[in-house]
């Protein structure tokens, strides 16, 4: 983690070190925090894998139960796989 937030104050255009903050700041429920490095990701229109930090905003959005956020980011990351288990699943709940 610290070495992540050397990386990205040195050059903030490194997604995936954001990416992997978000991660980290999720598995140890700071929430504000993970979502803030989700969106920075999304900011990057290049990253390859935008449905994935779609994805974990919208599991952040339904751990902190603001579940219309949730639904909304779920639809966005199944434009990019539509019939992604993960996602639908959490739909479901």
């Amino acid at each position: 983690e610290e070495y992540l937030k050397k990386c990205v104050k040195l050059d903030n255009s490194v997604t995936d070190a954001h990416n992997t903050l978000g991660a980290i700041y999720a598995k140890k429920k700071e929430y504000y925090k993970a979502i803030q490095e989700f969106q920075t990701v999304l900011k990057d229109k290049t990253y390859l894998y935008p449905e994935n930090a779609l994805y974990n905003l919208a599991l952040l959005h339904y751990n902190l139960k603001q579940y219309d956020k949730s639904i909304q980011y779920c639809e966005k990351s199944l434009k990019f796989v539509p019939k992604s288990p993960a996602v639908l699943y959490l739909i479901g709940l």
